[in-house]
């Protein structure tokens, strides 16, 4: 069995923290075991294992209208 011995640090805002810290207990996760589940992902899938970019125009909109409960 491999040994967990490599620290990772990081600064997050504290609400965000505390809100995705209640996600994951909902999860039965903890953030240790989130960021594993995370960096293994990342691992299989040689980069982000999600999309990353720029909202277009319309997206933007539609966040915009979305946040204002206009949809």
């Amino acid at each position: 069995m491999e040994t967990k011995s490599a620290m990772i640090r990081a600064r997050v805002d504290p609400a965000l923290k505390s809100e995705v810290e209640g996600i994951l207990s909902k999860l039965g996760l903890s953030t240790s075991e989130a960021i594993n589940l995370f960096y293994h992902q990342v691992k299989l899938n040689k980069g982000l294992p999600f999309a990353v970019r720029i909202p277009h125009k319309t997206t933007v909109r539609t966040f915009k209208d979305t946040d204002a409960d206009r949809v």
